[in-house]
């Protein structure tokens, strides 16, 4: 992760618990995703509820990263799920 809270945002290879921390110490509910690829280049947000989604499904956020969280968001959403 190479941003601080005062600059709440983190790349898609990030873990979620790398997320789930700064949200914490930034008071944050939503954080901006960087593409790696593309420093400054926003990919997406990734919000609260979305790791409160992974840690109610089983996940352990520090093996998951933050591009892969995006993507089973996404197909929650295709399936119908909670947005």
């Amino acid at each position: 992760m190479t941003t601080s809270a005062a600059n709440p945002a983190v790349t898609l290879s990030d873990h979620a618990a790398a997320a789930a921390y700064l949200m914490n110490h930034a008071s944050a509910t939503a954080l901006a995703v960087l593409d790696g690829e593309w420093p400054g280049r926003p990919a997406g947000i990734i919000t609260s509820a979305d790791l409160f989604w992974a840690v109610a499904a089983g996940q352990d956020l520090d093996d998951i990263r933050i591009r892969d969280l995006m993507t089973k968001r996404s197909d929650r959403r295709s399936e119908g799920g909670r947005r």
